[in-house]
């Protein structure tokens, strides 16, 4: 729900089903790449031990294992910090960003990227990808091409539907669904104006951008 000022309300304590979710998601990639990330024999991806994990990223064993132990327990107070998350990262040379990603942000990157590479081949896509780089446009700018690209790609509708009568519509339900817009808007803006363009043509720009967008639409962090 807005505050007076237009902004989403934020709860003291929204963000702990995601940070719940999230330490899980770290376990489990790590988990998973330490699977394979050892020396390789013959070829073959070998299993990386607690202890060498922590020797390559320099960290204590201690909090290898603590980290881990998220993977199967809701209960878990691990909070690992940005450089601890970067250090594991690159011994395991994958970007950090692949740690944190749920397995819902993996199945919707998934589909997300599949859609997009459809949408370079749309001339109203093209068109917004084109206004956007001849206009060299910052963040604000990309953001309104989001909103356009999700719109145009069909998962972001900027107004409730007009067949739908209001009156006949519970109020719980019409406001539940105007927050809903409200934070598809958000994670749409937001999403496409934090990749930088500058150096990609014009077909690699429109599938970041429209995968952006995408996404963007469907999250709803909780």
């Amino acid at each position: 729900m807005s505050n007076d000022h237009g902004k989403l309300s934020a709860p003291a304590q929204v963000h702990k089903p995601l940070l719940e979710e999230t330490r899980r998601a770290l376990a489990q990639a790590m988990f998973h790449a330490m699977q394979v990330a050892g020396e390789p024999e013959d070829g073959y991806p070998t299993k990386l031990g607690q202890e060498a994990l922590a020797e390559r990223a320099g960290i204590a064993r201690s909090t290898v294992t603590k980290y881990l132990s998220s993977k199967d327990s809701d209960e878990s107070q691990v909070n690992p910090d940005l450089e601890t998350v970067c250090k594991i990262s690159a011994a395991l040379n994958v970007p950090p960003a692949f740690l944190l990603l749920t397995p819902s942000d993996w199945s919707k990157l998934a589909q997300a990227a599949t859609d997009a590479v459809s949408s370079s081949q749309d001339t109203v896509v093209k068109q917004i990808e084109f206004e956007l780089a001849r206009d060299r446009s910052g963040a604000a700018k990309r953001g309104e091409a989001g909103l356009r690209l999700a719109e145009r790609l069909g998962v972001y509708q900027h107004r409730r539907n007009p067949t739908i009568d209001t009156e006949d519509v519970p109020a719980h339900w019409a406001e539940a669904q105007a927050e809903a817009r409200r934070r598809s808007q958000l994670g749409i803006v937001s999403a496409t104006a934090l990749p930088p363009l500058g150096e990609l043509n014009a077909e690699q720009r429109i599938i970041l951008l429209s995968l952006c967008a995408i996404l963007g639409a469907s999250t709803n962090v909780k």
